[in-house]
């Protein structure tokens, strides 16, 4: 009886908790959304989707966040596969390396990487945006993806390679789908990272668009950028 009480008061606890967090998080939606029609109401929409042509920007912007999210986990799950459980020379020095990149601020990164994009002729392209994206995430993924991997049983392996299994066959059929948990999680991660991204670091805002400064249409929140970097907090030099 007692548990049963506890039980009770622990669902309520919980409930109540958990309304009071949705409401917050919630609130400053409902804040822009009520904003959004101050002065002329829809006419703001209308707008929006007349002058800004946001229809083809928020294409361009699926297209780099869905090669990013692609990319992403494509090299990560084969890097942390790799790291975790197969066996080569300078594997952990290796993989020291690779994580002291976490070390380093994305500022410090901006001239280099805006170098290498205009050596390799992806200058003004929307594709220049894909890679730095994709390096930018690729270090927390393999290290989020190792330990998951680690966490997996060696046993898995064996089993496999008793039944004749390559190490290819190995990772495509026995590994990667038990992921699942640690991939959609790498995929929210490089989801929200490749999108908002450019809002939350001016560093990147100013890569984006020295990246694609001639392109006609460039993805929606640099788009957005492009038009009122003032209310974007940015200071271009």
């Amino acid at each position: 009886m007692k548990r049963k009480k506890g039980d009770t008061v622990y669902k309520i606890t919980a409930r109540v908790f958990l309304t009071v967090a949705l409401i917050l998080l919630a609130l400053p939606l409902f804040i822009m959304f009520r904003r959004s029609f101050e002065r002329v109401g829809l006419l703001n929409y209308v707008d929006v989707i007349s002058n800004i042509r946001i229809g083809r920007s928020l294409l361009n912007s699926l297209y780099v966040v869905g090669l990013t999210i692609v990319l992403t986990v494509c090299v990560c799950s084969l890097a942390a596969y790799a790291f975790s459980k197969l066996q080569f020379r300078g594997k952990n020095i290796l993989f020291i390396i690779l994580l002291m990149g976490i070390m380093v601020p994305g500022s410090a990164t901006l001239f280099p990487v805006f170098q290498i994009t205009k050596a390799v002729g992806l200058m003004d392209k929307l594709t220049g945006l894909i890679g730095p994206y994709v390096t930018g995430n690729s270090i927390f993924g393999l290290l989020m993806l190792k330990i998951y991997y680690d966490s997996l049983p060696n046993e898995l392996m064996e089993a496999a390679i008793i039944d004749g299994a390559s190490s290819g066959q190995i990772f495509r059929k026995v590994y990667f789908p038990l992921s699942k948990a640690g991939l959609s999680i790498l995929l929210i991660n490089t989801f929200n990272g490749a999108l908002l991204s450019i809002f939350r670091l001016p560093w990147l805002s100013i890569a984006a668009k020295l990246h694609i400064r001639f392109s006609p249409i460039p993805p929606r929140p640099i788009h957005l950028l492009c038009r009122c970097p003032q209310k974007a907090n940015l200071q271009i030099w």
